[in-house]
């Protein structure tokens, strides 16, 4: 008795999937310039849609023309990027400017006013909202977080 996994038994007579995405298919135009390029471009801006990074591909290199779905394509599978939740973080944040302010304020309200932080406090700390004015998503390398540094304090 012989065992063939189930798709490739010939007396079940399984229709298969018929692709033409490799035998018909042109040679893709984009190369290892264009890898090194859309890494650091998502590096520096991970919210960037495919479509800006096309633009912005078309731009810098001349005489490529390219579609949004093959840029899709080659960012997955060639630069290793995928797509996740954005995390942000406001440069301001942890300045040392900043973090000086923090531990001076800390320590004027132990002495002055004898608060006991460690027993009493609660701290509310760059609390706000987002109304969804910029991308949740971005792209970022494979096992990485998507983070975008903030200008803006």
């Amino acid at each position: 008795m012989r065992f063939l996994p189930y798709n490739k038994d010939p007396e079940k007579k399984i229709p298969t999937k018929k692709t033409n995405r490799t035998a018909n298919r042109p040679p893709t135009q984009l190369n290892e310039k264009h890898k090194a390029y859309l890494t650091d471009f998502y590096d520096e801006n991970p919210t960037a849609t495919i479509q800006d990074a096309v633009n912005k591909l078309v731009e810098n290199f001349e005489g490529l023309t390219i579609k949004k779905s093959r840029v899709a394509e080659f960012m997955k599978d060639e630069c290793n990027l995928s797509l996740k939740v954005v995390t942000r973080h406001p440069v301001a944040r942890n300045s040392e400017r900043t973090l000086q302010l923090r531990k001076e304020f800390v320590e004027e309200w132990i002495q002055q006013k004898g608060v006991l932080y460690m027993q009493n406090c609660v701290f509310l700390d760059e609390s706000g909202f987002d109304v969804n004015m910029r991308h949740s998503r971005g792209w970022s390398k494979k096992g990485n977080e998507a983070i975008r540094r903030n200008t803006i304090s």
